[in-house]
This record gives structure tokens, sequence and C-alpha cells, in this order.
């Protein structure tokens, strides 16, 4: 058993692995903390290989609803806390959890005894379940819209890019939340930067994009905590 754990340290200790334990200890207490069934980590070319789900509406989604004859029925809402939006007519339907066309085919059905020719279209604008996250080492963290297929490079920069002096390009963290389980996996985007061929890395709705520090930026931070702010006049600092 010693000899066991013993071979496990020095695995840990190698250059192949050093590189990645700050990065993967950070995963430990994202999903320690999140709430949620805890799962390890997994491989890029693992989460690679999950499919997208069909979309579904939620919660604070809007749906834009068209009569093509009647269009003075023309509704625009967003969906209520109760999962329901309230329609002239019909009065309230249950959408939570409908895709956009399951939507519109029970609508049309709905009202064609109430229409001579319903002809009805729904399209969703907004979706919640349709964002991904980015945060940490980026110029502007927050929400960023997946209209279609969006890589990870690509959500990063339209969150204004990676804060260059700060940002580990090479360690950059995707968390998962699917069926109940939350998990992630690291992808090195520095070779992507640097011009060399790599494998783009699709990202899923509900995913959240986190940059971590830099070792040296982390350094500097603990020092300016630590000691600058004891001794401002005396400012130490470590370099690359």
């Amino acid at each position: 058993m010693r000899k066991g754990r013993l071979d496990m340290q020095n695995e840990v200790r190698s250059p192949k692995y050093k590189r990645f334990v700050p990065v993967l200890a950070f995963l430990l207490v994202v999903m320690a903390c999140g709430g949620q069934a805890f799962h390890p980590a997994v491989s890029p070319e693992q989460m690679l290989s999950e499919p997208m789900k069909d979309q579904v509406l939620s919660v604070g989604d809007v749906v834009d609803i068209k009569f093509l004859y009647t269009p003075e029925l023309n509704d625009n809402q967003r969906v209520w806390p109760d999962g329901t939006i309230d329609l002239q007519i019909i009065g309230k339907v249950t959408v939570e959890g409908k895709s956009v066309l399951a939507l519109q085919q029970e609508l049309n059905q709905r009202y064609a005894s109430e229409l001579k020719r319903p002809s009805i279209t729904v399209t969703a604008k907004d979706l919640r379940n349709s964002k991904v996250y980015v945060g940490g080492e980026v110029n502007k963290p927050g929400q960023v819209e997946v209209p279609g297929r969006l890589t990870a490079l690509e959500a990063i920069g339209q969150a204004g890019g990676f804060s260059t002096a700060t940002a580990n390009q090479s360690s950059v963290v995707i968390i998962r939340n699917r069926d109940g389980k939350q998990y992630g996996t690291v992808v090195d985007l520095k070779e992507a930067l640097s011009g060399q061929e790599t494998q783009p890395f699709y990202l899923l709705p509900g995913d959240t994009v986190y940059v971590p520090q830099t070792r040296i930026a982390a350094i500097n931070q603990w020092v300016d905590q630590h000691i600058n702010k004891i001794l401002p006049r005396v400012p130490v600092s470590f370099a690359p």
C-alpha cells in the first residue's frame, strides 16, 4: 500500500503532470462547491465526443409567435417563472421543457379549432440555455451567445480575449453540467494562438470556460498581498 502511494506521488511530481496540477486542483474546488454530483475530470476527447442535445425552452426565454393569416394575434413573450406563456384566445400554454418545433406544432393544433387557417410559426430569442459563460483572465467576463457551433477560442474572443499579462493560455478549464453531473477538462489553446494546426474544441450550451492565472501572475499577486502592502516603498516581485 505504501509503495502504491509513493508511485502515485512520483507520478504527480513528474514534469508531465506538474503543469496541470494547479488547474486540476481548481477543478476539484469548483466541482465540490457546485452542489451537484461530483465526477472526475475527463479528457478533451471524451468531452468533444458528446453529442449536442436538442435545445428546449426554459424560464426567462423569449418566444416570438407569428400568425400568417391573422397577424393581429402575433405575440412576443418571455416565459414566466411557472414555465408558461399567456396567449390570446387559448390562454396559458406550458412551454418549459419543449423544443421550439414541438411548441409550434402544439399551437397549430390548439388553434385549429379556433381559426380557419392558423399557420403559426414560433422562433426563440434570448435563449438562456444557448449561452456559455467565460470567466477568469479575460477582458470582458460574462455570458456569450452560442449561435451555432462555437469553439472555446471563439468564446474567449467574444469575451474580449485573454488578459495577456496574466492568462494561462495553455491550461484553459472547460466545465460542463449535464444530466445532473458536473465535470471538466483542461485544453491547451496556446498552440492555436501561435498559428499551429490544432483540433478546435467545440463547446455545448451551458459550458463554462475559465482561464486561470499563470503561475507567475499568481505569485506576483501573493507577493502584492503579503509583502508590497506591508512595505509599500520596497516593491517585491518575481521575474519570469
